[in-house]
């Protein structure tokens, strides 16, 4: 399988490539940003890009997944909201790693680090591609949405 470049995959986009339904679970969810790394810069000195981590506790089981999240500023972009930036994510719960989400992710190029799951087709969980992330990244999405994310300077 080959792996894509990076696309113009924003959390809006990768929003509307996710179900209703998961959108609605996503909404209940409650994120916290839990660290963040330095910005990444250009021998310029101008922000590349910025990883930030985040806890999110699953509805039903109680237990807490971790999202990672890049930012990728494009050249000569002034915005320093994460929600308008192209972004690579993954979550460690089942349902990215055997959901869809992952293949998916892989597939479109907004996959951060390598995949979990075994790269095959979701053939029986999601052939029609309506998953395109977990709800535990869905809630991630709406933080940042809320405008409290910015890149650092």
């Amino acid at each position: 399988m080959k792996v894509r470049e990076l696309t113009e995959a924003t959390f809006r986009s990768v929003r509307r490539r996710t179900t209703l339904k998961t959108r609605q679970r996503g909404n209940a969810l409650e994120s916290k940003e839990t660290s963040r790394l330095r910005p990444l810069r250009t021998k310029g000195g101008k922000v590349k890009s910025q990883t930030f981590f985040f806890e999110t506790s699953g509805s039903d089981s109680g237990d807490t997944w971790i999202q990672k999240v890049k930012a990728h500023v494009r050249p000569n972009s002034r915005k320093r909201s994460v929600w308008g930036t192209d972004v690579t994510m993954v979550c460690n719960c089942p349902a990215w790693k055997w959901g869809g989400s992952d293949h998916w992710a892989l597939e479109d190029g907004y996959l951060y680090g390598l995949p979990r799951s075994n790269r095959s087709f979701p053939k029986v969980r999601d052939p029609k591609h309506r998953q395109g992330a977990c709800k535990h990244v869905i809630s991630v999405s709406n933080l940042i949405r809320d405008g409290k994310m910015k890149i650092d300077e």
